[in-house]
């Protein structure tokens, strides 16, 4: 799938889809996060892989402005808020490639090789932004590195 330019149509998507993450990540941070950023549950991370999924790549600055605001908001430094940002885009986009490129999932699961190709995204993609993000929060001092 091929995206098209940025329109106006498409930055109100990237707008929309930052707002969405913005309030799921706080959801998330509410149910119990290490140091007020980083949880379990993280909610955000589904949305963004089915909005890259169902609407194409083109949407991935609405992840990082939304996971970079959810991130400054809960007293990140900036370089920190956007480290996690990067992780959480590439989370997404990994995990949408995969599926696509690897799996052949084409808008539903109705073969084995996309639920597959779903485990695999999942597993590839998932050890992105935990990674980066502990590292992020690590060099800003914001977690002892005996808790990561």
């Amino acid at each position: 799938m091929r995206d098209k330019p940025a329109t106006g149509r498409t930055v109100l998507e990237i707008g929309a889809l930052a707002t969405v993450y913005m309030a799921t990540a706080k959801l998330g941070l509410s149910l119990g996060a290490v140091s007020g950023f980083a949880s379990l549950v993280w909610p955000p991370t589904g949305l963004a892989l089915a909005a890259l999924l169902l609407f194409g790549s083109r949407l991935w600055p609405g992840i990082f402005v939304g996971a970079w605001a959810i991130n400054a908001w809960a007293g990140a430094p900036v370089m920190v808020a956007q480290a996690i940002a990067v992780g959480n885009t590439l989370e997404a986009l990994v995990g949408a490639c995969a599926l696509r490129q690897l799996g052949g999932f084409r808008g539903t699961f109705d073969s084995l090789r996309h639920v597959l190709g779903l485990i695999f995204a999942a597993i590839v993609s998932t050890l992105l932004s935990p990674t980066i993000g502990v590292t992020s929060l690590g060099l800003g001092g914001l977690v002892q590195w005996s808790q990561a």
